[in-house]
């Protein structure tokens, strides 16, 4: 079981993500912006990252710099230039990058992708 933060503005999508995971086993937080995020992280290590790129207050793109080495990170984007803002998170240090919407079977594959690959490295 992995330690997974869902960091999205959008409620519903924290909650569909949160739901699927858990089924999966894991211990799942949530977070509304970059703001909370980085609080929870303060608090306690995540071994996977979910960030949306655009969200009010801390945007994705500074959870990705302050977690990068922290955390295997996967960066998510629905805006309009999502391409752009997803080229710029995996250039400040996420692991993976999917644009919106997100498909369940791609997404719960690179989690456990990220998660096996941080498991062989201990």
């Amino acid at each position: 079981m992995a330690s997974l933060l869902i960091v999205d503005d959008e409620a519903g999508i924290r909650e569909i993500f949160r739901r699927r995971f858990e089924q999966e086993g894991h211990e799942v937080t949530e977070a509304a912006d970059g703001r909370e995020a980085i609080r929870l992280s303060e608090e306690r290590q995540f071994d996977l990252v979910i960030t949306d790129v655009v969200m009010p207050e801390r945007d994705g793109i500074e959870v990705i710099q302050q977690l990068r080495g922290s955390a295997k990170i996967i960066a998510i984007s629905g805006a309009s230039f999502r391409q752009q803002y997803l080229d710029v998170a995996k250039i400040l240090g996420a692991d993976v990058v999917l644009g919106k919407p997100i498909h369940w079977e791609e997404l719960n594959t690179t989690v456990r992708q990220l998660l096996g690959e941080k498991h062989s490295d201990t």
